[in-house]
């Protein structure tokens, strides 16, 4: 005798998560909605539109397929890979997703495919600040923008970092390092001239509860990783001083 297994997503309790974290940021804050990896094992497309109609500016998976899902599925606003393979890109392009920017050899392979493309592909630099999953790393990081200068067909859009525990106020100390060396690195981004035309605030956090962490810097987007499907809030909020 086999046992059947039952998993209820409550939308009421989603859409009250949402909006939660939309209440924690700016206003002019925008929040992108995680989905990747079947949205935390729940549904990638019925949580998708979910997000969508509660007012998501934008979404995030981890691989071409699932934003090439989302796309079909008739998702319009933008959708960025943060680790799209090689393989791939040729499909992420051709469905217009935004891609992450996490190494060097990532930014050479996606400039030669957009090229053989001809199509204007939006890209957002991930910046390695100490989580050391993905990322261009900070000595890297004048190499990368080098190349970025010299591929047209690259659009840029912002740059990001992974915080790695921004949920835990005992790591105060290191949230704060690593936005520290997020600030010296939008410096460096921000005195290269071809960068005109992107946001007047390209810089995002990502990590698990960045939305009940308290910036000093005006943040273009926040990507709360996966609270917006399991909420928990500790006393307080963190109080981060760049």
């Amino acid at each position: 005798m086999s046992a059947s297994t039952r998993l209820e997503v409550s939308l009421e309790a989603l859409a009250h998560n949402y909006l939660h974290l939309r209440s924690l940021i700016p206003h002019s804050t925008e929040l992108m909605a995680v989905v990747k990896a079947n949205a935390y094992g729940t549904d990638l497309l019925r949580l998708s539109k979910e997000l969508d109609i509660l007012g998501a500016n934008s979404f995030c998976v981890a691989y071409v397929d699932e934003g090439v899902a989302l796309r079909n599925a008739g998702i319009s606003k933008p959708i960025l890979v943060i680790h799209a393979q090689i393989d791939s890109l040729e499909k992420g392009v051709d469905a217009g997703l935004d891609f992450s920017l996490y190494s060097l050899d990532f930014i050479n392979h996606l400039a030669k495919v957009a090229h053989s493309s001809n199509k204007q592909t939006t890209v957002h630099l991930n910046l390695n600040t100490g989580l050391n999953r993905l990322g261009i790393k900070p000595n890297e990081l004048e190499e990368a923008c080098s190349t970025l200068l010299a591929s047209p067909q690259l659009h840029l859009g912002w740059m990001m970092t992974h915080l790695a525990a921004s949920e835990d106020h005992t790591l105060l100390g290191f949230t704060r390092s690593q936005l520290e060396q997020f600030s010296a690195g939008t410096r460096i981004w921000a005195r290269l001239p071809p960068f005109g035309s992107r946001p007047t605030k390209p810089w995002n956090a990502l990590g698990k509860s960045v939305s009940r962490t308290k910036f000093e810097t005006d943040y273009h987007s926040i990507l709360p990783v996966i609270a917006v499907y399991f909420l928990t809030l500790n006393d307080g909020c963190l109080m981060l001083r760049n």
